[in-house]
Protein backbone atom coordinates (compact mmCIF):
# COMPACT_ATOMS: atom_id res chain seq x y z
CA UNK A 1 0.00 0.00 0.00
CA UNK A 2 1.64 3.34 -0.99
CA UNK A 3 2.89 5.31 2.30
CA UNK A 4 2.86 2.51 4.06
CA UNK A 5 6.66 0.99 5.78
CA UNK A 6 7.32 -2.96 5.65
CA UNK A 7 10.47 -4.06 7.30
CA UNK A 8 11.86 -7.59 8.17
CA UNK A 9 11.93 -8.04 11.90
CA UNK A 10 14.57 -10.88 12.79
CA UNK A 11 15.13 -11.70 16.68
CA UNK A 12 18.34 -14.33 17.19
CA UNK A 13 18.05 -14.64 13.42
CA UNK A 14 14.55 -15.48 13.20
CA UNK A 15 12.38 -14.30 11.19
CA UNK A 16 9.71 -13.05 13.57
CA UNK A 17 6.91 -12.83 11.02
CA UNK A 18 7.66 -16.64 9.66
CA UNK A 19 7.24 -17.85 13.22
CA UNK A 20 4.05 -15.75 14.11
CA UNK A 21 2.73 -17.53 11.10
CA UNK A 22 3.65 -21.31 11.77
CA UNK A 23 2.19 -20.29 15.24
CA UNK A 24 -0.91 -19.46 14.17
CA UNK A 25 -0.40 -15.96 15.89
CA UNK A 26 -0.67 -13.85 12.73
CA UNK A 27 -2.04 -14.53 9.24
CA UNK A 28 -0.14 -14.12 6.02
CA UNK A 29 -0.98 -11.10 3.97
CA UNK A 30 -0.77 -12.02 0.08
CA UNK A 31 -1.44 -8.12 -0.68
CA UNK A 32 1.65 -7.76 0.71
CA UNK A 33 3.57 -10.65 0.20
CA UNK A 34 3.81 -14.12 -0.73
CA UNK A 35 6.36 -14.76 1.88
CA UNK A 36 4.56 -16.03 4.75
CA UNK A 37 1.96 -18.17 2.91
CA UNK A 38 3.83 -21.56 3.41
CA UNK A 39 4.43 -21.09 7.33
CA UNK A 40 0.61 -20.06 7.64
CA UNK A 41 -0.86 -23.14 5.70
CA UNK A 42 1.66 -25.28 7.79
CA UNK A 43 0.08 -24.23 10.68
CA UNK A 44 -2.79 -25.73 9.74
CA UNK A 45 -5.74 -25.16 12.67
CA UNK A 46 -3.61 -23.31 14.90
CA UNK A 47 -4.68 -19.94 16.67
CA UNK A 48 -6.47 -17.50 14.29
CA UNK A 49 -6.60 -20.28 12.11
CA UNK A 50 -8.57 -22.29 14.34
CA UNK A 51 -11.32 -19.72 14.53
CA UNK A 52 -13.87 -17.94 12.19
CA UNK A 53 -12.67 -14.52 13.04
CA UNK A 54 -12.01 -11.58 10.67
CA UNK A 55 -8.24 -11.10 9.50
CA UNK A 56 -6.77 -7.81 10.76
CA UNK A 57 -6.83 -6.06 7.44
CA UNK A 58 -10.35 -6.96 6.74
CA UNK A 59 -11.71 -5.56 9.96
CA UNK A 60 -9.71 -2.52 9.25
CA UNK A 61 -11.78 -2.34 6.04
CA UNK A 62 -14.84 -3.01 7.66
CA UNK A 63 -13.95 -0.14 10.77
CA UNK A 64 -13.15 3.08 7.65
CA UNK A 65 -16.33 2.17 6.30
CA UNK A 66 -18.33 2.24 9.16
CA UNK A 67 -16.47 5.67 9.61
CA UNK A 68 -17.67 6.98 6.20
CA UNK A 69 -21.18 6.04 5.44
Amino acid sequence: MPGQTYALCKAGGQDLSAAMASAGMAWSNPDQTKDYTVQESNANLLGVHANACLKAWEWRTQKQGAKNP
